[in-house]
């Protein structure tokens, strides 16, 4: 770990590429907020190199947006003639979790979509009222994209009300609107 990065790495994810080098995610936090930076393998994930030494490949928003305090766990998936990242980002206001997305050609850069895709009771329903996170991807043969992840209900606590985890389908699509219920919350 460099300490410029932040206190810690966490969240390692991993992405191979048709050729060229892996590319691996993680975000780590530097006490103020999370951020994701990428390392690099040319000997299938044996060894790594930092991809840009301390320099995060996807920040948080800036003042008032629903990632300003950072972008934490997130999924990759190949797709489109590039990669998508559904991450799960924090505001500054009372530190709700939504969830974003963001785009890449290569795997390097990153381009983030504007406004998040996932909110607290939107799409996923009731059950996720006060946290909406933990995504992971899944784009499956037919087109279609699976969105499996965490929430929880405002006031839940204790034995059948904490976090349950949920899935949803688009056709696709990220935006806010292209998500629907697969499954009920387990």
């Amino acid at each position: 770990l460099d300490e410029a990065e932040g206190l810690f790495a966490s969240w390692p994810r991993i992405m191979r590429p048709p050729s060229g080098p892996w590319r691996m995610l993680y975000h780590s936090f530097d006490g103020q907020a999370w951020r994701v930076f990428g390392a690099t393998s040319d000997d299938a994930g044996r060894t790594w190199s930092r991809a840009t030494p301390n320099e995060p490949l996807l920040k948080p928003g800036p003042a008032g947006a629903f990632d300003a305090r950072g972008i934490g766990t997130r999924a990759v998936a190949a797709g489109g003639g590039g990669w998508l990242m559904v991450y799960e980002g924090v505001d500054d206001k009372d530190g709700t979790h939504r969830l974003g997305a963001a785009r890449s050609k290569d795997g390097a850069t990153w381009t983030k979509d504007v406004g998040p895709v996932l909110e607290p009771g939107g799409a996923a329903g009731e059950w996720t009222t006060q946290v909406v996170g933990t995504p992971y991807l899944l784009p499956m043969a037919d087109g279609t994209l699976r969105l499996y992840h965490c929430g929880k209900p405002i006031g839940a606590g204790g034995a059948g009300g904490g976090h349950c985890i949920g899935c949803l389908e688009s056709d696709g699509d990220v935006t806010r609107d292209a998500w629907r219920p697969v499954l009920p919350p387990a």
